[in-house]
């Protein structure tokens, strides 16, 4: 590609109610099914959204979908927008019953790289994001055929949180070979540096978000002091609800509601309650549509991430942290160098020991046991969240990829 057809490409500019709007075009393949039930798609589209959002064209590459960019976006409450577009390729993946019980990534990686060769051949692009590692390996075997630069997001160290050599090596090609790495924490950041000699020209930290929408709806309410705790999210045992079930047998009389999670984990979880004598004080609701996930959000008093000390836990930025600080709830968290990028211990929340379920029960009483500071911490989380928002994260993203016109986009890895 000429370098003048790139920058173009870059900075194009279109027409949109008689004013020049600066844009940029972005190609964001995801090698999996998109769905509502798990965070790294509510977080893909949720970014995807707020660029175009910003002017952005986006084109998003998926699979197994037959509804339409409109009707998956209403899926996540999104409002359709113009310059976002999904398409569909061939993906095979596990199966149930008699269905495919392998997962064929070498086809939907192939039709994936045809289709962004079809996309770069009719218009000039910015850049192709992603963060599935491995179809980022694919891809970069192919950057000089497909001449566009190559932006990889990290939301984990898989040479760290796995026992799998291939992984590292994975890792290793993606870091040296992509042009820019993004990262959602600065404890990623600092990781990749070290272990894989990245310039920190070359990386960034854009951490999660919630949108403006959720922030408004909770503007004109009163933190709550009615001694309700809450959990949200799945129920992985690295995420630590063992912990918090635990730490209710320390906790006289209060109640926690505990929302998402499979049946096999809240089977789990159940049987520990009731070892502990607290089960008639724990109730699971399981997945439920965001509407109502936003009337438990509304109504806790005391919102708890109770992570556990594990390589999983210390690479994450998780989108529930946000809609806490949204929803004016006092947030209890495990005190961890991930979860210190965003809270403070006293100021935005109370910060306890991991792993510790005693530590963990003087910290929620602690917020039930005193209702200004209950009060307090939750009124400056909802002031704080403000810098987290998609479309801050989103603008964040364009600036780093303003610095991709000085990339040379013909080199090879």
């Amino acid at each position: 590609m000429p370098p003048g057809k790139f920058l173009r490409g870059l900075r194009t500019r279109v027409t949109d109610t008689d004013t020049n709007v600066v844009f940029m075009r972005i190609i964001y393949p995801v090698s999996e099914p998109i769905t509502t039930s798990k965070a790294r798609f509510i977080q893909i589209m949720n970014t995807c959204h707020a660029l175009a959002s910003l002017g952005c064209e986006v084109d998003i590459i998926t699979g197994c979908l037959s509804e339409s960019t409109g009707d998956i976006l209403k899926r996540f409450n999104l409002e359709p927008v113009q310059r976002l577009r999904i398409h569909k390729v061939p993906m095979m993946r596990a199966g149930h019953g008699g269905r495919v019980r392998i997962s064929w990534g070498l086809i939907f990686n192939v039709s994936c790289l045809l289709k962004i060769l079809g996309l770069v051949k009719k218009k000039a692009y910015t850049c192709i994001y992603l963060r599935h590692l491995k179809l980022a390996a694919f891809l970069l075997r192919f950057k000089k055929r497909i001449g566009v630069p190559l932006v990889f997001e990290a939301h984990e160290l898989f040479s760290v949180t796995s026992k799998k050599k291939k992984m590292r090596r994975l890792e290793a090609l993606v870091y040296s070979g992509f042009d820019r790495i993004v990262t959602n924490t600065e404890t990623i950041k600092v990781l990749i540096e070290k272990t894989f000699s990245v310039g920190s020209d070359r990386i960034h930290v854009v951490r999660n978000g919630v949108s403006r929408e959720i922030i408004a709806s909770f503007r004109g309410k009163e933190p709550r002091t009615n001694g309700k705790i809450l959990y949200v999210g799945q129920l992985y045992r690295w995420k630590g609800v063992e912990c918090l079930i635990e730490s209710m047998a320390f906790i006289e009389n209060a109640l926690l509601d505990v929302v998402g999670g499979s049946e096999e984990s809240i089977g789990r979880l159940q049987e520990l309650a009731s070892r502990k004598g607290v089960l008639d004080r724990v109730f699971f609701h399981g997945q439920v549509p965001y509407h109502n996930v936003k009337l438990f959000l509304n109504d806790g008093h005391v919102a708890v991430l109770p992570l556990k000390s594990s390589p999983d836990a210390s690479f994450t930025c998780p989108l529930k942290l946000f809609e806490y600080m949204a929803a004016k709830m006092a947030i209890v968290a495990s005190d961890m160098p991930v979860i210190r990028e965003v809270l403070r211990d006293g100021y935005n929340s109370i910060l306890v020991k991991p792993d510790d379920p005693k530590s963990l029960a003087q910290g929620i009483m602690r917020l039930l046991g005193n209702r200004a500071l209950s009060v307090r911490i939750a009124e400056q989380a909802f002031l704080d969240v403000s810098n987290f928002t998609w479309q801050n994260r989103a603008e964040k993203i364009e600036d780093i990829l303003k610095g991709l016109s000085s990339v040379n986009h013909h080199s090879s890895p």
